[in-house]
Order: C-alpha cells, then sequence, then structure tokens
C-alpha cells in the first residue's frame, strides 16, 4: 500500500511546493511595480500576458508532454519558472515583467498537466475521490501560503523574495524527478464548439466567463487596490490570500448544497453575495483590519467557489462521453475572462479611482445574477437524484477534469 501512494504523494508534494512559488509572485509583483510608480494599468497588462499565456498553455502544454514525456516537460517547465522568477529582480520594468510573465503563465499550465495527468494514471479508481479531494486541498492550503508572505515578513518587497519563489520553483521539481512510477501517455484536450457548449449549459458558460472577469482582476490588482486605499504593504499583499482561505472554506460546503437544491439558485446566491461584499468594499472601505480580512473572505467564498459549482451544473447535462471535453471547454471560458479581467478593470480605476475595482466586480456579479435568475425560469433543474455528487474542478489544466470525472466512476 505504501509503495502504491508514494508516487502519488510524491506529485502532491511537488505541485504544492510550485503553488507556494506561485502564491509569493502573485502577492509580490504587483506591490513591487506600484512601489516602482507605475501605473495600475501598467501592471494590469503584465497581468494580462501571465493569463493569455496560460491559456495557450492549457491548449499546447499536452503536444509538448506527448512529444518529450512527463519528467523531461516538468524539468523543462519548471527551470524556466525558476530562471523567470530570478529575472524580476533585473529591473521593474512592465514591458520586460510581460515577457517574463508570458514565459510563466505558459510554463505552470504545463507544470500543472503534467502532474494532473500523472496523478490521473497513477491513483486507484478504488481511492480516487480521496486522492483529488487531498491534491485540491493541499495545493490549495500551499498557494495561500506563498500569498500571505508579505504579511509574514511585514514588507516590503525585497529582492529575496524572488530568490526564495525561484527556489521553490526549482525545489518542486526534486519530488517529481525522484517519481519511478512509469510515465503515462497523454492525449490532446478535447473541447466542444462554444455554440454547443452553450446551448449545454449557458448558465454555465456565463458564469464562468464572469468568474475569470472578476476573480482575475481581484486577485491581480487587489494588492494594488489596499495600496491605493491607505492599506500596509502586509495588509494589501494578503488580499488574495485572505479571498483563498474564504474560498478554502466554503466551497466543499457550497457544492454539497448544489447537490441537494437547483445549483443555479446556490450559483444564484454567491452572485448576490459577491454584489453586496464588492459594494460594501467598494463604496464604505471599511477600516478595521478585521472587518477587511472577513469581508474579503466572504468575497472569496462567494466569488471564487462558483467556478467549481458552474462546472458541476454543466456536468449535471452533459450528454454521456462529453462530461471531460466539457469541463475543459468551461476552462478556458474562465481563462476568456481571466485575459480581460485586469484590463477592464484597470479601466474603470483609471476613469474612478480605486473603487472602480470593486464596483466593476459588482457590476460583472449583477449581470451574472439576472442571466441565471433568467435561465432557471426557462429549464428545470435537473433532480438531485440523477446528478453527479458535486467535485471541485480546480482552474488549473484541463487534465484535472479528466481526473475528477474518472474519480467519480470510481466511486
Amino acid at each position: 500500500m505504501l509503495a502504491l501512494y508514494l508516487p502519488v504523494a510524491a506529485i502532491i508534494l511537488g505541485i504544492s511546493v510550485l503553488q507556494v512559488a506561485n502564491g509569493i509572485l502573485v502577492t509580490v509583483l504587483p506591490i513591487a511595480l506600484t512601489e516602482a510608480g507605475y501605473s495600475i494599468q501598467a501592471f494590469s497588462a503584465v497581468a494580462t500576458a501571465h493569463s493569455l499565456s496560460f491559456l495557450l498553455g492549457c491548449v499546447l502544454s499536452t503536444r509538448i508532454i506527448g512529444a518529450v514525456g512527463h519528467i523531461r516537460a516538468f524539468a523543462a517547465y519548471a527551470a524556466a519558472t525558476s530562471v523567470t522568477a530570478l529575472s524580476f529582480t533585473i529591473a521593474p520594468d512592465p514591458a520586460l515583467w510581460m515577457a517574463l510573465r508570458l514565459i510563466t503563465g505558459f510554463c505552470s499550465a504545463g507544470l500543472f498537466t503534467v502532474a494532473e495527468s500523472w496523478l490521473n494514471e497513477m491513483t486507484p479508481n478504488a481511492h480516487r475521490g480521496r486522492v483529488f479531494s487531498v491534491y485540491t486541498i493541499v495545493q490549495k492550503v500551499a498557494l495561500v501560503g506563498g500569498q500571505f508572505v508579505l504579511l509574514f515578513t511585514g514588507g516590503p518587497v525585497v529582492l529575496g523574495l524572488f530568490m526564495i519563489a525561484s527556489a521553490f520553483y526549482s525545489m518542486s521539481l526534486i519530488p517529481v524527478a525522484m517519481n519511478r512510477a512509469t510515465t503515462p501517455s497523454i492525449a490532446a484536450i478535447r473541447t466542444l464548439p462554444l455554440r454547443q457548449l452553450y446551448r449545454i449549459a449557458p448558465a454555465a458558460v456565463i458564469g464562468c466567463v464572469s468568474s475569470g472577469l472578476i476573480n482575475s482582476a481581484v486577485a491581480s490588482i487587489g494588492p494594488i487596490w489596499g495600496l491605493q486605499t491607505g492599506l500596509s504593504v502586509g495588509l494589501a499583499g494578503a488580499i488574495p490570500a485572505m479571498a483563498q482561505v474564504g474560498n478554502l472554506l466554503a466551497q466543499w460546503p457550497l457544492g454539497r448544497l448544489s447537490d441537494r437544491i437547483d445549483r443555479r439558485q446556490v450559483m444564484l446566491a454567491s452572485s448576490v453575495v459577491t454584489i453586496l461584499v464588492s459594494l460594501t468594499l467598494g463604496l464604505l472601505r471599511p477600516e478595521s483590519d478585521w472587518l477587511l480580512a472577513v469581508l474579503f473572505g466572504l468575497w472569496g467564498a462567494a466569488s471564487i467557489s462558483t467556478y467549481g459549482i458552474c462546472v458541476a451544473h454543466a456536468n449535471d447535462f452533459a450528454p454521456r462521453g462529453t462530461a471531460v471535453a466539457l469541463s475543459s471547454s468551461l476552462l478556458l471560458c474562465w481563462g476568456v475572462g481571466a485575459c480581460m479581467g485586469p484590463l477592464i478593470a484597470s479601466a474603470v480605476m483609471g476613469s474612478i479611482g480605486p473603487d472602480g475595482l470593486f464596483l466593476y466586480g459588482a457590476a460583472i456579479a449583477t449581470v451574472t445574477a439576472i442571466f441565471t435568475a433568467w435561465r432557471m425560469t426557462r429549464r428545470p433543474a435537473r433532480p438531485a437524484e440523477e446528478r453527479e455528487p458535486f467535485v471541485n474542478r480546480p482552474a488549473t489544466s484541463p487534465i484535472a477534469s479528466e481526473l475528477a470525472a474518472r474519480r467519480e466512476a470510481g466511486e
């Protein structure tokens, strides 16, 4: 039994170490560029570069991995991200950082694709649920740990933080390279045409795009909003982490609730909570640090959790044999939203000030809520006994969809 699970544990450990580095960069980059005197529009272009290349990596990585193998691909991606993290220390220049984020985004998608395809192959069917749950939670906890870096250190941004991120990218290779398990085959991802995808689950498509639009903007620009509204560097940098903690605590309870009622009701309620919290943050600007932490936790619980419930809703209506392609297509929808979110939000903030970030989020969530409520009048929910139990599919790579689908079959 130990020999069976050691390779799985090695992959989970490797991706968790990787997530610490990702969390550090997500937190440090916006703070560093702002401290260097650049505008929020400049950083939004940097954030969009990462999302765009991540989207391309999701589409193309399976071909690269299939050509060179899992270990070689993981080693190349890890080495590239490690060198790139160090390269951020050359100068706080938006053009340079855009190029560097293009590399990290593509490589991150490749690293997740390698890890999740390996997990998909090595995990015994009888234990897929447990392994998939552990993987989802552990990698999210690691991400949060990296995002809290400035709160732990008290700020400000120093070059050593980029070196630490580089070290974690390098260390992620160790457990994977030491893995003696047979590398699996990997096929190109399967997707559905947009028209067919929309016919299957319109609310899920709009919900995934809107989730990308809102969450990418707050995750990337939230720390800048914090600095512009007078928060300390440490607290501003912790904004994405506080939201992720809320998501970590709420995702499974909301998912289980959606197993019992119309999932669109949960999606609608999440949108309403996102609207209320966003308006509170954008218009009232609470001064209490603890109240801010609670509000960002609520925001993450509602807004970030929406993606997983949208995918579950779509899979309730997926024709036989299309569940994996459907989930992969919804990930790409989320990625398209993530590419546009920082650019739109920064334009709004440039026009009306820092409050524009959360007023933008409230506006997107309002449109989503109205559309979801309208869809509830157009088609009844799938009966609870005909649905698959909720599975939290992370927005990491298309392979997660296949791993989750096989997890359902295994249980």
